[in-house]
């Protein structure tokens, strides 16, 4: 279901006030909660044919919100050549002389998907929408005849190469963004309303020492490619940061979510860059990694000591049934390397391997020496090293176990 929220929001134009309802494409999400919004297909078609109202208000009436970008009167040294005139004359110079433009910005995240680990990257469709100031661009809405004009993918992009924009851009993407969809809004007043359906592979560093209990942050990183933050600053449209109610990550589970907007600078750019930053916390979904492949080894390696109560003619059994739980466990590590990169520390799972791997080696070892045991006719022996061996494995193994879990900071002993 769709939902609208109106913001107590004025702009001043001509010596006149106004205000007008704002499109919200979700609801707010709070850190450590997820929200629900609303179908993305609702919401594609709620931005393209939902109209936006305006109307007059009175004196003593007007109310202001800091995070949104506003109209101020129209400099008439700007009021030539303006959206709805009919003039073919370009604004590529930032509309503010005195200070940077403010943006407001909202993120609509409908779909995030193809997490891999093996590269860092992560595949996410969205919608962003751009709402900012230029007074060079608003007309008189009587002689227009209508209160917006409104442009639609071929005919935004050219309305968007012939005036001053943001031009965002993912700085933390693989590969160039590919746009699926635009809407360019520029209402009377000034003010526009550029709103975009894209996709796009973007970069988070994972840290998977923990794998297969652990969480990411997976990184949405957006600044404007040209304009500094001398001018252009983004603001985040906390009404307009959410999620979709169908989203759902195969083998992930959203945590948390953090907007922020900040300041940033790398050794390439010329000067600083205001910079949206959301951080979406995940944790991965670990049940697929316990029944299928961490129990059933455990329960292997348990059955594999079954040897130790291997007496008279079954001793010879012994070395086949070790080496077999051996190979499992090298089958094991193989199935696991393929869907991780090569990492230069050891994770929760490595360590859970290798530690089966271990004991199985020296489950080999103590059958040879049993063995050596009953062919020299030292049964004394030997029944005493299967007696000890029946308990110090086990115990062994399952310290060993909980060792790593303490280690890697996924149990606290005190």
């Amino acid at each position: 279901m769709c939902h609208r929220r109106t913001l107590d929001l004025s702009y001043e134009h001509t010596g006149k006030s106004y205000t007008h309802t704002v499109i919200s494409i979700s609801e707010f999400l709070q850190t450590g909660q997820r929200l629900r919004g609303f179908r993305a297909a609702s919401a594609v078609a709620f931005l393209v044919s939902a109209p936006v109202g305006l109307q007059a208000a009175g004196p003593g009436e007007l109310h202001t919100i800091e995070s949104r970008a506003e109209c101020s009167v129209i400099n008439p040294e700007y009021s030539e050549g303006v959206a709805g005139t009919g003039e073919a004359h370009e604004y590529v110079s930032p509309p503010s002389e005195t200070g940077p433009t403010l943006v407001d910005l909202g993120l609509y995240v409908i779909d995030i998907s193809n997490i891999r680990e093996i590269d860092n990257t992560v595949h996410i469709q969205g919608l962003i929408d751009l709402v900012w100031c230029d007074p060079r661009l608003a007309f008189d809405p009587d002689e227009a005849g209508v209160h917006e004009q409104e442009y639609l993918e071929h005919a935004a992009a050219r309305e968007l190469d012939r005036i001053w924009w943001p031009d965002p851009d993912f700085e933390n993407q693989t590969a160039p963004r590919r746009i699926e969809n635009q809407l360019l809004v520029v209402r009377s007043d000034g003010t526009v309303d550029y709103q975009e359906l894209f996709v796009v592979d973007l970069k988070s560093p994972f840290d998977l020492r923990q794998f297969p209990f652990d969480r990411q942050t997976l990184q949405i990183r957006i600044e404007s490619f040209a304009w500094t933050e001398n001018v252009i600053r983004f603001m985040a449209e906390t009404d307009k940061i959410g999620f979709s109610d169908r989203l759902q990550i195969p083998e992930w589970r959203i945590e948390a979510v953090t907007p922020s907007i900040r300041s940033r600078k790398e050794v390439r750019d010329r000067a600083k860059f205001s910079e949206f930053a959301l951080d979406i916390e995940v944790v991965r979904e670990s049940a697929y990694y316990v029944w299928r492949l961490i129990l059933p080894l455990v329960a292997m390696v348990f059955i594999s000591w079954i040897v130790f109560w291997l007496t008279g003619p079954s001793v010879r059994g012994r070395l086949n049934i070790a080496f077999r739980g051996l190979l499992i466990v090298v089958a094991y590590q193989f199935v696991i390397s393929g869907s991780l990169p090569r990492l230069p520390y050891m994770t929760v799972m490595d360590g859970f391997l290798t530690l089966s791997f271990f004991l199985m080696v020296l489950t080999i070892l103590q059958s040879l020496i049993i063995t050596l045991h009953v062919q020299n006719e030292r049964h004394a022996a030997a029944d005493r090293l299967d007696s000890i061996s029946r308990w110090l494995f086990p115990v062994v193994y399952l310290a060993g176990i909980l060792g790593l879990a303490v280690g890697h900071g996924l149990v606290t002993v005190f």
